[in-house]
């Protein structure tokens, strides 16, 4: 398996009490030419790549007690909520959404409602540094040439903090457009898909710089950027 440490800079950290467990994540391709999150690990001097999947409850835990300690709706409540979203950074305005969102790490892209999706794929050709042409590359899967990516604009994803603020997760082109699987190849995925009216889902990529926080003693999870 060939880690691609460029692609994938995060960690997972956990916390007790005064011990800090730090685990190395980076993003591997799997079988059927799909991105997964895992984790690198050593038992018995053997190397175990653990998938990291936010989506399955026997792949990302927390302790019962003490999520529904601070979240009495309960474990089966594992969504958050969604307030909006921008492309383009501050000079373009947010795009109020009331709605949720999965954070699932097991899920290599974006899926978006089905009634915004061509708004922004039209957004992410003309708001970057400069225009690029966007084009189909079959149902509901657009491409962009290689070479343009550097000029598409970073999109932000707006979510419910815990005092009702808007925590803001910026995603760049490098973490939403996928190099080709051909080395050869001109062209690049982006990692954006529809779905029916409903939940907005944040995959892997959203995990690009950052990590999942957790704090026992402050009822606290988040995602926070690494430094």
């Amino acid at each position: 398996m060939v880690f691609l440490p460029l692609l994938l800079g995060a960690a997972v950290f956990h916390l007790m009490a005064a011990q800090l467990v730090k685990i190395d994540l980076s993003r591997e391709l799997g079988v059927d030419d799909v991105y997964w999150v895992v984790a690198k690990l050593k038992v018995d001097n053997e190397e175990i790549f653990a998938v990291v999947d936010s989506g399955a409850w026997h792949l990302f835990f927390v302790w019962k007690h003490w999520y529904e300690s601070a979240h009495p709706k309960g474990l089966e409540d594992d969504l958050v909520t969604f307030t909006g979203f921008g492309v383009g950074g501050a000079s373009y305005p947010k795009v109020v959404v009331q709605g949720k969102a999965d954070l699932d790490t097991g899920t290599q892209s974006f899926i978006v409602p089905q009634s915004l999706y061509d708004e922004i794929i039209g957004y992410l050709g003309t708001r970057g540094s400069k225009k690029v042409p966007i084009t189909k590359s079959g149902p509901e899967l657009y491409q962009v040439a290689c070479s343009d990516r550097q000029y598409m604009p970073d999109i932000t994803f707006f979510l419910k903090g815990a005092k009702g603020e808007d925590v803001p997760l910026v995603v760049t082109p490098d973490a939403y457009v996928r190099p080709p699987m051909d080395p050869e190849q001109d062209d690049c995925l982006i990692l954006i898909s529809a779905a029916p009216e409903g939940i907005w889902v944040l995959g892997n990529p959203v995990l690009i710089g950052r990590y999942f926080y957790y704090h026992l003693e402050e009822n606290k999870i988040g995602v926070a950027d690494l430094r």
